[in-house]
């Protein structure tokens, strides 16, 4: 609760770079924009780019809350 409290106050000042494998936080902070990673055993790679109010965001969002 600090640190999302913390990023909401900051990031009207300054652009905030978070890497978490923690979903509440960038939901909580209201993140603007957020990349999700996937790895497929062997590479890494971006698969999404969006804020938490895309559709498509939000469902990897929610993949990952839900254990998926």
């Amino acid at each position: 609760s600090t640190l999302v409290k913390e990023f909401r106050t900051s990031k009207a000042k300054r652009q905030i770079i978070i890497s978490t494998h923690n979903p509440n936080i960038p939901v909580a902070a209201d993140a603007e924009c957020v990349l999700v990673l996937e790895f497929n055993g062997k590479n890494g790679f971006l698969a999404n780019v969006g804020s938490i109010d895309s559709s498509m965001t939000a469902n990897y969002i929610l993949m990952i809350m839900e254990g998926g």
